[in-house]
């Protein structure tokens, strides 16, 4: 896991059907063991304000009106396991009481006051602007977001490049990438097929490099763009990740004509709804490795030389061990509670 979440949060990610034992009990489950839980916290006030709100919003409402003080066990990040609650809810519970309105910042809304807004007004809500989680992380504060992605979409195993743990006298911005990677599909591969694959030569594990960006627009899309090319030119494949792209359609045309010409993916990331987060062009594969450049990485950053030795063992054995890579949050849900939590404490 992605650090330690806060013991409320942590137990509300397992996805136990046990929360919802149906009857006049449903509404009644939250974290805390008092009376008045989270349920009826996010409850009572999406009623009293009467318009949808996102986890931070309501955690704002709900003290400004008491109903926080009500609540017997709160942890240091109560927004994130309001929206944790939240999506548990929806996912679990075919007669939640909750439902998702809009995206960037995602809100939420109860049910039963959906028929009391017009469809208009809703949609008004939904694109009201807010201060969102996405406007306040940290590059560092999205890496897990980025190797959720990875795994869950592309099969690849990932590990953070610490820039600061290099030689000084080597200018890591333009020689590491952020995040690298490992995909290897051969775990359910037979023993015949692995010998087959070795007497052929055909390769068994591909090498990524990704290169993560808050933001991308004209102000910095070829320094972004050529630092993913240069940090990339030694693996398979190479990506610019980013929370936010210009929508200018002439930056668009540019960052497909970039895309196309040097063979790098672009990947658009969501914190907000990371399941939404989307590769809008594809890596061009590069079948040779350059294997200068990874030794001069791995002599300059001892997090490079981890990989390189990782990807070693995982081929030696034909199985790829999880420690050495970054932990991969377990479901969308529990990286919302962890983006949200570091987005509180920039």
């Amino acid at each position: 896991m992605l650090g330690e979440p806060e013991r409320d949060i942590e137990e509300l990610m397992l996805p136990s059907a046990a929360l919802y034992r149906g009857g006049s009990d449903r509404h009644n489950v939250g974290m805390s063991r008092g009376s008045y839980t989270y349920r009826d916290l996010i409850r009572d006030t999406l009623r009293a304000v009467g318009k949808p709100l996102t986890g931070e919003e309501i955690w704002r409402y709900a003290s400004d009106r008491g109903y926080a003080g009500k609540v017997r066990s709160v942890g240091k990040t109560p927004w994130a396991t309001i929206v944790a609650q939240i999506y548990v809810s929806i996912a679990n519970d075919p007669q939640t009481p909750f439902m998702k309105v809009g995206r960037r910042p995602v809100r939420f809304f109860l049910t039963e006051l959906a028929s009391s807004i017009s469809a208009e007004d809703l949609r008004k809500q939904a694109l009201r602007p807010e201060e969102s989680t996405q406007t306040r992380l940290r590059e560092r504060d999205v890496h897990p977001l980025l190797v959720y992605f990875a795994y869950s979409q592309l099969g690849v195993h990932c590990k953070t490049i610490q820039h600061e743990r290099s030689s000084k006298t080597s200018k890591s911005e333009w020689l590491h990438p952020d995040v690298v990677g490992l995909y290897m599909p051969v775990d359910n591969w037979e023993t015949v097929t692995l010998e087959l694959s070795r007497e052929i030569g055909a390769p068994v594990a591909r090498l990524y490099a990704f290169e993560l960006k808050l933001e991308v627009n004209f102000g910095n899309l070829r320094e972004s763009f050529f630092q993913a090319v240069s940090n990339a030119s030694w693996a398979n494949e190479g990506y610019l990740a980013a929370l936010r792209f210009s929508a200018d359609p002439e930056f668009e045309a540019e960052l497909k004509r970039l895309s196309d010409a040097f063979g790098i993916g672009i990947i658009r990331l969501d914190a907000e709804d990371p399941d939404a987060s989307e590769i809008v062009y594809r890596s061009r594969n590069r079948a040779e490795l350059d294997w200068e450049t990874i030794n001069k990485l791995a002599s300059l950053n001892p997090d490079f030389a981890d990989f390189t030795r990782a990807v070693r063992d995982a081929l030696k054995i034909h199985r790829i061990s999880p420690a050495d890579f970054d932990g991969v949050p377990s479901d969308a849900d529990e990286l919302v509670a962890v983006l949200i939590s570091r987005h509180r404490s920039s």
